[in-house]
Parts: structure tokens; sequence; C-alpha cells
């Protein structure tokens, strides 16, 4: 009984919102719109150049990588001698990691203070020496690369030590 004039009212309905929004429409096209004008928000902004590239080969003397250190660097008297006790300290450091693996903690202890009181030594010894070359070759300098890798490689023996063994 409410179904068919339930549905009558809704086609009523429909039927109305339909010439509403024809109307609508119509009203719409009869009216000018608006030019939309695009602005670029970027238009004050300079356009990207690449850098220009420098003349030469060269560069900074820094960055490098020529060796201007004159030969035979490395066999400053000083350093020679670093070397001698850093590899007694570098041998005892060997036995104080197979005593850990070993689980043997006196030898461990013995070997380890031995082992970091010859690599401090030889560190210490050339602490001042790699600071003036770094400061007068440069840290690009292939032979003061290879004097920093080898004092960095001492000093990091020495914190495995440290935190290893007792002293």
């Amino acid at each position: 009984m409410y179904i068919p004039i339930l549905l009558a009212v809704v086609i009523v309905c429909g039927i109305g919102l339909a010439m509403m929004t024809d109307k609508q429409k119509s009203a719409a096209k009869e009216e000018p719109k608006p030019e939309v004008v695009q602005r670029n928000p970027f238009a004050d902004v300079p356009d990207e150049k690449a850098p220009e590239r420098k003349g030469g080969g060269g560069g900074s003397s820094k960055y490098n990588f020529v060796s201007k250190a004159p030969e035979g660097l490395a066999n400053n008297e000083n350093w020679r001698a670093a070397l001698k006790i850093a590899a007694e300290g570098e041998k005892l450091f060997e036995e104080a990691t197979q005593a850990k693996a070993a689980g043997d903690t006196a030898t461990l202890n013995d070997k380890g203070r031995q082992a970091r009181e010859k690599l401090t030594s030889a560190v210490e010894m050339t602490a001042v020496w790699e600071e003036e070359l770094i400061e007068k070759y440069g840290d690009a300098n292939l032979d003061v690369r290879e004097i920093k890798r080898t004092r960095s490689g001492w000093i990091d023996k020495m914190r495995w030590l440290h935190k290893s063994s007792a002293l």
C-alpha cells in the first residue's frame, strides 16, 4: 500500500531535481567564465647553470695524489726504531689474542700488557713526526698515508688490548 505512493514521490522528486540542474546548467552557460591566468611562481628565479670547470689538472695540493714528499720518507731513523718496537708489540699482541681464544686469562693479561707498552711507545715516538708530515706534505701523499695507516693499526691493537686484558 505505501510502496506505490513512496515510489511515486521518489519519481516526482527525481524529475524535479533533473529540471533544477538543467536550469542551473543553462544559466551557467550564459554567464561568461572569468579567464584563469596561470602564474609561474618561479618566474623570478634565475635559470640554473652547470658549475664552471677551472682550467688545469692540478687542483688543490691537499687533494693532489702526486707524491711531493722526498724519496725515502720512511727511512727516518725514529720511524725505523718505532717499527722495530711495534713489531715486537705486534708479536706479543698475536700471543695475547691466541691466549684469549684459548681462555688463558693470565697469559692474555701478561702478553697484553707487554704488547700495549710496546705499541704505546711506538705510537708516542712517531706522533709529532706524523703531524709534521701531514702539515708539510698533506694527508693525500702516498707515503704519509702509508705511515698513517701503519700507526692507525697500532692504535687499533692498543684499543683491543685495553678492552680485552687487565692492566
